[in-house]
């Protein structure tokens, strides 16, 4: 997981970059899945990472997410 600023803004985003690979195609689907359906639910307090999209291509795979600005126990 990678820290990065948006190009046209000023906000921070984590990336989550990973090798892509047929054996784990499956998963990273279900998890993109998981993510657009909870950026469609508010829940408060916000329990869960905001994300902001998806870039896949022959090697690589990148999720966009919200950076905890703290450790996850005190974010959750």
């Amino acid at each position: 997981v990678y820290k990065g600023k948006v190009v046209d803004g000023d906000r921070v985003v984590a990336i989550k970059v990973m090798k892509n690979s047929p054996m784990i195609q499956k998963e990273v689907e279900n998890e993109i899945r998981f993510l657009q359906i909870m950026k469609k639910v508010r829940v408060d307090p916000h329990p869960i990472i905001e994300f902001y999209g998806h870039k896949i291509t022959s090697d690589k795979i990148l999720i966009s997410m919200e950076l905890a600005q703290r450790d996850l126990l005190t974010f959750w």
